[in-house]
């Protein structure tokens, strides 16, 4: 229900804008201990591959409207338990 409310943002969500998601990730991690800059680079080229491999889909989405301007990561500064329900709020 949250997400069907919210305003549609065909200009946003692009598969170039997620690739420089991913190595904006991996960059901050690569300064971290070895083994999280190994993980990192490791995931990075991953999300890369599937990235290239979804390209068309995410693209496809876009145009079909169904990217919208609200929080894609959920975590617990946007979600709230409201009489006993998890209540996103963005």
């Amino acid at each position: 229900t949250f997400h069907a409310r919210a305003r549609p943002a065909p200009h946003q969500g692009d598969a170039t804008v997620m690739a420089a998601v991913i190595d904006d990730n991996a960059h901050a991690c690569a300064t971290g201990p070895a083994p999280l800059a190994r993980r990192a680079r490791d995931s990075a080229s991953a999300s890369r591959d599937v990235l290239a491999a979804a390209r068309d889909r995410v693209e496809a989405r876009r145009a079909g409207g169904f990217v919208r301007q609200c929080h894609g990561d959920l975590h617990l500064r946007n979600l709230v338990l409201l009489d006993g329900r998890p209540t996103l709020f963005d």
